[in-house]
């Protein structure tokens, strides 16, 4: 990791931070995920979270369905759309249950989820089922809390490659966000990218995701679940490089595990530190507070992580 120049790391002449992640390989791939085929079941209906969507079922309850001629899968767990929940999580295991069981599975989804969801499942060869009622009939379950999945994810779930649809997309790509856990000053970090091309993921189809992250050859991007599809990135490609730039109040591996598993290189680079954040440093546990905050990036932080990311040797 890449931590912003800085006079903590010495007092007469400030530097960027230089920071060695305790290594967490062996904790990648070990596991495991089972799955149940229960023939006559019931999968009763979800409390939705929304307060909203609460007084709507309520009102007008969702009557059961009956699914018997079809295998269900019922990824109803989180009933809010997270892009990198539903394509790390609900298709790596969705996709590993259908190997398993040797058959088509049907997706069962909350009512109210964006098109790119269903345009996700159909790119996969899935068929989707949109209720919050009860569903009956076969059912095929997993064993593990779902936001485990991604330590198993490439190398157990989803070990086979994938042809996605051809697409221009560009080879080195820096991904951009609106919003939440936005760049303040985007406009120097991009000068520091010339020949990347500027992206917004959401801007795109499920199919255009998943070609950007085949194509690539370089990627700098915040982190976000824009990030998801390169857990299905060929590894018969060259060793992607990856760049997450990350607010300091937001921890996460997730998607350096999934570099390291797809053979890649990767190295994180940390926003500069905001005043109000400074209480938080000496405390024991990790902090949430400031995680979706707008951050500054230093250039020069991400001119080093540039500079050294090719020089690392591939898992």
């Amino acid at each position: 990791m890449i931590g912003a120049t800085t006079h903590a790391v010495d007092r007469m002449v400030a530097d960027v931070e230089r920071i060695w992640i305790p290594d967490y390989v062996p904790e990648v791939g070990t596991g495991e995920v089972r799955f149940q085929l229960r023939k006559q079941s019931i999968s009763p209906a979800i409390v939705r979270t929304s307060r909203k969507l609460r007084l709507l079922n309520k009102l007008r309850p969702p009557g059961e369905i009956n699914v018997d001629k079809e295998v269900f899968f019922d990824v109803r767990t989180d009933d809010y759309f997270n892009w990198s929940h539903q394509v790390n999580f609900y298709l790596s295991l969705a996709l590993a249950a259908r190997k398993w069981l040797g058959e088509d599975l049907l997706i069962v989804l909350p009512t109210g989820m964006p098109r790119i969801t269903f345009e996700l499942y159909e790119l996969f060869g899935f068929t989707t089922l949109v209720t919050d009622g009860p569903v009956t009939g076969r059912q095929c379950s997993w064993s593990v809390p779902h936001w485990e999945v991604v330590a198993y994810g490439r190398k157990i779930l989803v070990p086979e490659q994938f042809s996605f649809q051809p697409f221009d997309t560009p080879r080195k790509v820096f991904i951009a966000r609106r919003g939440l856990r936005s760049i303040s000053n985007e406009h120097e970090v991009q000068a520091t990218l010339p020949g990347y091309t500027k992206v917004y993921t959401e801007d795109l189809s499920a199919a255009e995701q998943f070609a950007l992250f085949q194509n690539a050859t370089h990627i700098v991007s915040v982190h976000g679940a824009a990030l998801a599809p390169m857990q299905y990135r060929s590894r018969s490609e060259p060793p992607l490089r990856l760049i997450e730039i990350s607010p300091v109040g937001h921890m996460t591996r997730w998607f350096g595990v999934m570099c390291h598993q797809i053979g890649g290189r990767y190295i994180q680079v940390r926003g500069r530190l905001k005043p109000e954040y400074i209480s938080h440093l000496y405390r024991s546990d990790p902090y949430f507070t400031h995680t979706n905050d707008s951050f500054e990036v230093d250039p020069r932080s991400l001119e080093v992580a540039l500079n050294t990311i090719d020089q690392l040797t591939c898992p």
